[in-house]
């Protein structure tokens, strides 16, 4: 994500930093067969996995707020859904 006047990346360099993005394996939207998807087809979901953890980056291009339901294939994750934890960060925006 490179740095712009239009928009301020710090906050997505902050998340990928913390998840230790660097050497994880990629699902973009795009793929057909991508572990998550969501409910509403303005909304895309891409995936970065680790050993033992996964990152879910969403991009909206809804007008406005929306509340998407996200389809996860844990079994494709290769996670345990009853184990699982966690975390959203709802507000990175850019722009």
């Amino acid at each position: 994500m490179p740095w712009s006047s239009a928009a301020d990346p710090r906050p997505i360099w902050k998340v990928w930093d913390a998840f230790g993005i660097e050497g994880s394996h990629m699902i973009g939207y795009w793929v057909d067969d991508c572990p998550v998807k969501t409910d509403n087809n303005k909304v895309l979901a891409t995936v970065y996995q680790k050993e033992g953890k996964t990152l879910i980056s969403l991009a909206s291009w809804v007008e406005g707020d929306t509340q998407v339901k996200l389809n996860i294939d844990w079994k494709t994750l290769g996670l345990d859904s009853t184990k699982v934890t966690m975390v959203i960060n709802n507000r990175v925006r850019l722009g």
